[in-house]
């Protein structure tokens, strides 16, 4: 099977374990980079295992995605045609670096037997196309959350209301 070197926050570390365990049971050999102070992994020995895996999965979420080392890992797997963007949150990954084919966890509880499961079993295609010779595109479309889900943001007309107010009142005061 294949070598898996996934790449995420320290805040994603609760879904990194479950991705981690299905690609395990379905064979495949995983690191993720255990980013503690306690863990001992020294940053050779990432890169080393980055260098080697045939497959790098970056888990995007609210925090990875302003993450250095997760978007340099992310990097290196799209510049070689290596890179699966799993997400975690309803985030758009780092420019260069979102790809229509990411592979939608926000749901997952970690089971085995759910939708998100079976999909997770088909995450890499037997060939990957060949790495990109041209500059990375910046019209590759990003997966857009569902309307429920998006960020509440506050109408503009209340504030433009306001404007045409003081304005009208300052006239009145001017005038």
């Amino acid at each position: 099977m294949k070598q898996i070197y996934i790449s995420h926050s320290r805040d994603d570390e609760t879904a990194a374990r479950a991705l981690s365990g299905a690609l395990e049971t379905s064979g495949h050999t995983v690191w993720r980079h255990k980013r503690t102070h306690l863990s001992g992994h020294p940053l050779a020995t990432a890169k080393n295992h980055l260098a080697e895996a045939d497959d790098v999965i970056a888990i995007w979420s609210k925090t990875s995605i302003n993450n250095p080392d997760v978007c340099d890992a992310a990097t290196v797997g799209h510049a070689t045609g290596r890179l699966t963007s799993v997400l975690a949150d309803y985030v758009q990954p780092p420019f260069g670096l979102g790809v229509a084919t990411a592979v939608d966890i926000t749901d997952w509880k970690g089971g085995s037997a759910d939708a998100t499961a079976h999909r997770l079993k088909g995450l890499f295609p037997a060939e990957r196309a060949a790495p990109a010779s041209e500059p990375i595109s910046a019209s590759e479309p990003a997966p857009r959350p569902p309307r429920k889900q998006r960020r509440n943001t506050l109408p503009l007309w209340p504030f433009a209301l306001t404007a045409v107010t003081c304005l009208a009142a300052i006239g009145v005061v001017v005038g």
